[in-house]
């Protein structure tokens, strides 16, 4: 594998070429923060730091680029980082491979706390590749349910995959939450499940948790696509990132909604898939509304779907500030289930047969693997 030399690309399809050599040499990875700043992880033999720059700023890519860390082996030190995320409140997090830790930092860049040592007993690490925030990821989702309300008898679990793809910006990323997901729900009914929600507007892995699944699964996609039908004949998708555009035209036509989709449109702002939206709200939250009108003034679009689940936190301020429906993806699925079950409906056989020969064992098997693979 050929080393990168000073470029970091954000996206696919190509979005910008951000840095220089020299500036941003040899970066390792990146965490976004809220009004477009890009934490740019670097790494050498010689150095180690976090350079802090702005997206839409190309002007401040200079030498005096804020930088944090630094190489060494002393508390708020690096030697060999390889994966860096923030928290909701912008609080930094790296592993270093090398030295079996994690080390923190806040977003101006001073150190807060090392933790970590070789080993394998509790609270110790054998070169952590990564890290991630799963639990505040569930509950920033978890948090759909509070715009909608259901009956006494109606509780929902969240449950994140193993393993899967970072973005779901090209079809590798679509086969790979193809199967985290189907994984993730495939075993649902046996634990005692009455339906499925999938929280993703990919669909991934509906059709084949269909095929083995006797319960209710909707998938937002699909939903809100029909439901845009039942409010109006024409709908636009407005999503957050041009990368996520593919994917809404390729359901389109997979769901045969080609002649109804007005338009897809972009703000281009790189998902945070941990944070969501919080945090952006007073720059995100105008772009929407701005693109949406496009949509409806210049496409024709009747209804509006937000492009993703991680977009909840705006559905309230867009409806109000949009002349025409904007539809919630997650929420819509969560009724939908409520509905499926109080009419005593599910998927047709016909059109998801079951397999002749099930493999649960082998699914369930790659995704143990892929959980402790180190790209997981």
């Amino acid at each position: 594998m050929v080393r990168p030399h000073g470029l970091l690309r954000a996206g696919f399809p190509f979005l910008k070429t951000l840095g220089m050599r020299r500036i941003t040499n040899f970066p390792a990875d990146v965490a976004f923060g809220a009004e477009g700043r890009i934490y740019i992880l670097l790494r050498t033999e010689v150095s180690a730091e976090i350079r802090v720059w702005h997206f839409d700023d190309a002007e401040s890519l200079t030498d005096q680029l804020i930088g944090i860390g630094g190489l060494g082996k002393d508390a708020g030190k690096m030697t060999w980082p390889v994966q860096i995320i923030a928290d909701a409140d912008e609080n930094l997090f790296v592993s270093d491979e090398a030295l079996h830790r994690i080390t923190s930092f806040s977003k101006d860049g001073e150190f807060m706390a090392n933790w970590g040592e070789q080993g394998s007993e509790g609270g110790q690490l054998n070169g952590p590749s990564g890290i991630a925030f799963d639990a505040d990821g569930i509950q920033n989702r978890r948090s759909q349910i509070d715009s909608v309300s259901f009956g006494p008898d109606i509780e929902f679990d969240f449950r994140g995959v193993k393993a899967g793809p970072a973005i779901l910006d090209c079809y590798h990323d679509y086969l790979l939450g193809d199967v985290a997901l189907f994984e993730a729900a495939m075993s649902a009914q046996e634990e005692g499940y009455d339906a499925v929600c999938i929280d993703t507007m990919s669909d991934s892995g509906m059709n084949a948790m269909r095929s083995v699944l006797d319960i209710p699964v909707i998938g937002p996609g699909r939903a809100s696509y029909l439901m845009a039908l039942m409010m109006g004949n024409k709908f636009s998708v407005v999503t957050q990132w041009d990368g996520w555009i593919p994917l809404y035209k390729k359901s389109a036509q997979e769901y045969g909604m080609n002649d109804r989709l007005a338009s897809v449109r972009s703000i281009n702002v790189m998902p945070d898939v941990a944070n969501l939206l919080g945090g952006k709200e007073e720059v995100v939250f105008p772009k929407l509304v701005e693109c949406a009108m496009r949509c409806i003034e210049e496409d024709g679009a009747e209804v509006i779907l937000l492009g993703s689940t991680t977009m909840h936190q705006a559905h309230g301020h867009l409806a109000e500030n949009l002349p025409v429906p904007v539809i919630n993806p997650g929420p819509l699925t969560y009724k939908m289930a409520e509905m499926f079950l109080g009419l005593g409906l599910t998927h047709s056989r016909k059109a998801y047969p079951k397999p002749s020969v099930p493999k649960p064992s082998m699914v369930r098997d790659m995704m143990d693997a892929a959980a402790k693979s180190a790209d997981a």
